[in-house]
C-alpha cells in the first residue's frame, strides 16, 4: 500500500462516525428542567424541574438546597447511584404530572420497590391517589404476589387495601407465613403484623 493510500485509510477512520455514548442520552422529564439527574449504576441521565421535586419531597428540597454540594453545583450531574432508575422514572412522571407516561399497572414485586423508593425520598403524598390504582390486587391469588401487595398498601399508607389485600392473603394461604420472609417485608412491615394475619 502506498504511503498516499494509507494517508486515506486513516482519514476515511477518523470521518467514521462515533458509537453514540449512554452519556450524553437524556430523558426528558420536563422540557423546562434545570437539573440532570444520574440514576443508577448505569448513570442513566433524567432532566427534571428541581422546583417539582423540591415541592414534592422534603429529601429533595434538602439534596437540592444549599447546604449539599448537589444543590451548590448547577452545573454537575446529580448522582444516585443507588437507585433504581427504572423505579424513579415512574415517580419522576407522576409528581412532574405525566399521566401519558405512567403505567396503568405494575408487577407486584415492581410496585413494592416502587413503595419503598417512594418512602425513601419522601414522594409518598404525590402517591396517595395514584397508588390505588395499583394496589389493586384484582385475580391475584399468589401469596408472594399479594404479600408485595400488602408491603406496598402498608408503606403508602392505605388502610383500605391493606384490610383487602390482606384478608385475601388468608382465604387463599393456609401454610405460615414465615416462607415471606425472603422477600425483605419484615424489613418495612412490623414482623408482628404477619403473625396476627389469621386473626384479621
Amino acid at each position: 500500500m502506498s504511503s498516499q493510500d494509507e494517508k486515506m485509510g486513516s482519514a476515511s477512520q477518523q470521518m467514521e462516525p462515533d458509537e453514540p455514548d449512554a452519556k450524553t442520552s437524556i430523558i426528558t422529564i420536563s422540557p423546562i428542567g434545570d437539573r440532570i439527574l444520574s440514576i443508577g449504576p448505569e448513570k442513566k441521565r433524567f432532566r427534571v424541574h428541581t422546583g417539582v421535586l423540591s415541592n414534592a419531597s422534603k429529601a429533595f428540597r434538602a439534596l437540592l438546597g444549599p447546604h449539599f454540594r448537589e444543590g451548590q453545583d448547577t452545573m454537575e450531574d446529580i448522582s444516585l447511584p443507588e437507585d433504581d432508575p427504572e423505579i424513579l422514572e415512574i415517580i419522576f412522571n407522576v409528581v412532574h404530572i405525566r399521566n401519558n407516561a405512567i403505567p396503568s399497572r405494575l408487577a407486584p414485586q415492581k410496585l413494592f420497590q416502587l413503595a419503598i423508593s417512594a418512602d425513601k425520598w419522601g414522594f409518598m403524598e404525590a402517591f396517595r391517589f395514584s397508588s390505588s390504582q395499583w394496589l389493586d390486587p384484582q385475580n391475584t391469588t399468589s401469596t408472594e404476589e399479594l404479600a408485595c401487595f400488602m408491603a406496598s398498601a402498608y408503606l403508602f399508607n392505605n388502610a383500605y387495601w391493606f384490610e383487602r389485600i390482606t384478608k385475601r392473603m388468608i382465604f387463599y394461604h393456609a401454610d405460615s407465613y414465615l416462607s415471606l420472609v425472603h422477600l425483605q417485608i419484615c424489613e418495612f412491615v412490623p414482623f408482628q403484623i404477619l403473625g396476627e394475619l389469621p386473626s384479621i
